[in-house]
């Protein structure tokens, strides 16, 4: 059975800058989800900002924008730019365990509400003109939490059910729960998508072989350690000398990273974010990691990654 894969919305990182860069030198994705945008029934996502922000030189198709909110009128009114916007579908965010997003009853903070989870899928779900996914936890406190969840999005239309198996309140601690994973399979009517801690193929052949009636997976944090992950998953061949597609890969990123948050000349703080993932594609992560964050300025930041790539083995596990 080929696996179909998904990108993760990964807040302030995987955003249209890496999708930008990620698409030049990377294959094997099926769709991108975009980090999520909150907002309340007041000030829901205008068309015009919702383009640039998502823009990303994409086909609208493949890329699936996330919202964020506990207001069925402003999902909906976001959901309609998107329309217009030529996007085919949205997700819900019902997994975002921080605590400023749970206080204001968002995210996994949902999962607490059942009742008002549910007045919010019956109304997207009857007044939607775009399908709707949703990307869970197993609960934001107790794992059992996500069966009464299970039960409402039974009763709705729903494209598909992301589920990360863990809690909340373990944020990315400890080991997902395989065996509610796979008791949630059992009882969703709906399509079910893996996420979580899939960082190299071992990890998916093993995942796929508990699962084995799962044919689609979400990847987030083992993308940013190894971009080639998802052609490797795949099947697909390598580039004949992938240390220098993966040079060119991160100094595009920086260029785009500058351009966007850099404001063309300063440096981009973001850039030490996606090098404490993109070390552990070297075989000494932290020591490389290390250096870059030491860097203080551009010339110093292009100085330590020549010397990086000049000095240390790559490691695609």
């Amino acid at each position: 059975m080929a696996a179909h894969l998904y990108l993760a919305p990964l807040q302030g990182l995987t955003d249209r800058t890496f999708r930008k860069s990620f698409r030049q030198f990377f294959a094997g994705i099926d769709k991108m989800f975009t980090p999520f945008f909150s907002f309340n029934n007041d000030n829901a996502y205008k068309t015009s900002k919702l383009n640039r922000q998502l823009a990303d030189g994409c086909n609208p198709a493949s890329i699936v924008p996330q919202a964020l909110s506990n207001s069925p009128e402003g999902i909906l009114y976001f959901q309609e730019s998107l329309a217009k916007l030529g996007y085919h579908s949205f997700n819900l965010n019902l997994g975002c365990p921080y605590n400023i997003v749970i206080k204001k009853n968002k995210g996994a903070g949902l999962l607490r509400q059942p009742e008002r989870l549910e007045e919010i899928i019956k109304e997207i779900s009857t007044n939607a003109v775009l399908p709707v996914s949703v990307k869970v936890r197993l609960g934001m406190s107790q794992p059992d939490e996500i069966f009464p969840i299970i039960e409402i999005l039974n009763r709705y239309k729903i494209e598909e059910v992301i589920i990360h198996p863990r809690i909340g309140n373990n944020y990315y601690q400890g080991l997902p729960d395989q065996e509610r994973f796979a008791e949630c399979v059992r009882r969703l009517d709906h399509p079910v998508v893996y996420n979580g801690d899939i960082f190299c193929v071992a990890d998916f052949q093993k995942i796929s072989a508990l699962h084995p009636d799962i044919d689609t997976f979400m990847l987030g944090r083992g993308i940013l350690r190894n971009p080639f992950l998802p052609s490797q998953i795949k099947g697909l061949p390598l580039p004949g000398d992938a240390k220098t597609i993966l040079y060119e890969f991160q100094k595009e990123l920086f260029k785009n990273l500058t351009e966007d948050r850099g404001k063309g000349k300063y440096f981009p703080q973001g850039i030490k974010e996606f090098w404490s993932y993109l070390c552990y594609s070297f075989d000494q992560p932290e020591l490389i990691f290390d250096k870059i964050k030491r860097v203080k300025n551009n010339e110093s930041y292009h100085e330590t990654v020549e010397d990086i790539f000049r000095n240390q083995d790559l490691i695609l596990t």
